[in-house]
């Protein structure tokens, strides 16, 4: 897992729109796209529900989240 890979993660969570993220990473959407299916795979599953009109952190990811905050 890499550093980037997490800041892009928390934009498209932050953002629910991947080209979004992308632009606040400064970065293109399919380098973020590539580097968080990258993430997906390390981790051994998908972090979101790609689906229209945005996309959904998935529901076990965002209460691990809370969890490490608390």
């Amino acid at each position: 897992m890499e550093m980037h890979q997490v800041r892009y993660f928390l934009a498209t969570v932050s953002e629910l729109n991947f080209t979004k993220a992308a632009e606040k990473c400064n970065v293109t959407q399919p380098s973020l796209t590539r580097a968080i299916k990258q993430l997906e795979d390390e981790l051994g599953g998908d972090l979101f529900r790609r689906e229209r009109p945005a996309p959904s952190p998935r529901r076990r990811l965002v209460a691990g989240l809370k969890g490490a905050h608390t």
